[in-house]
């Protein structure tokens, strides 16, 4: 019931990352057999209950159906 990108999800999967320096990620699902959407996000600094929406995406991969980002990450951040 997940709604990322203006799509309701149908089996999320939540991966954590902490950079391990300051630049851009990249992140796509070229290749996967099934339709997929992507997002990253990140605990707000005031109030880390709340998950702060960084970047998402829905077909811009390679063959349309595929999930491709970038986003801008700082060394030692997690990231959702």
């Amino acid at each position: 019931g997940e709604v990322i990108c203006g799509v309701v999800g149908g089996s999320s999967e939540w991966i954590t990352l902490v950079a391990e320096q300051t630049g851009t990620l990249f992140l796509n699902t070229d290749g996967s057999s099934y339709d997929t959407v992507m997002a990253v996000y990140r605990r707000n600094p005031t109030n880390a209950a709340i998950l702060q929406l960084l970047n998402c995406d829905n077909n811009g991969g390679i063959d349309s159906k595929d999930s491709s980002l970038a986003v801008n990450v700082q060394m030692g951040a997690t990231n959702y």
